[in-house]
């Protein structure tokens, strides 16, 4: 383990390296008397800031690669008024930290891709391709429902048939006065609801209770 003693030229602080900084420790890049620029170094040993002078043996900066550099000969201590700087993508490696900043140029924009990914194979397809897809996949379910409907519709209808040819022909009721007799009971017929549309239908409940009450639209 490579440790360091960073100054800002008022105070001091102990600082450990990953693997990269460390290899450049061993190369003779890092040595003492030469300026680091650092940015987004990580506090270990406290779980929270303190002021310099309260600053245990156990609390250590910990410098990452990507977001250290050397600093110029001439560059003034402490803190910056820029705080952060661009790196080139050529010196960026991987598990060596987060990158402050990196300049770059837009050369070409792609459109957006979606990908379907099926069991053996994937397809690809550009936002209008998509969106003929998505229109023929709504068309198909459409189908696929109301092809349901018609089965259920005909169940219904001819379990509803089959009920209806296994009632009696009539039922009487006695009614009592002079002369007796008998005759069958009156009941107000109720206002027929309106009908719907099955395709307008897509609770199981409610579409069993129209195609038994008859109240549906072709």
């Amino acid at each position: 383990r490579v440790t360091l003693e960073l100054t800002d030229g008022w105070y001091s602080m102990m600082a450990v390296l990953d693997e990269r900084l460390v290899s450049q420790v061993l190369a003779g890049r890092i040595y003492a008397g030469i300026k680091l620029r650092t940015m987004g170094a990580e506090i270990q040993g406290t779980g929270q800031a303190m002021p310099p002078l309260e600053v245990t043996d156990s609390t250590v900066l910990k410098l990452c690669a990507n977001a250290t550099r050397r600093a110029q000969w001439d560059a003034k201590l402490g803190i910056q008024r820029t705080r952060s700087f661009s790196v080139s993508l050529s010196t960026l490696r991987e598990g060596a930290g987060f990158v402050p900043s990196v300049s770059v140029v837009v050369h070409r924009v792609y459109p957006v891709l979606y990908v379907e990914n099926l069991a053996e194979t994937k397809i690809y397809r550009n936002e209008d391709e998509e969106a003929a897809a998505a229109r023929a996949h709504e068309a198909q379910r459409e189908r696929l429902q109301q092809s349901l409907y018609d089965t259920v519709e005909r169940e219904v209808m001819k379990e509803h048939a089959l009920s209806t040819s296994a009632k009696p022909a009539g039922s009487m009721s006695a009614r009592g006065g002079r002369g007796g007799g008998f005759s069958a009971p009156r009941r107000a017929a109720a206002p027929a609801p309106g009908k719907r549309k099955l395709s307008e239908v897509d609770d199981g409940a409610e579409l069993c209770e129209l195609m038994t009450a008859g109240r549906w639209d072709q």
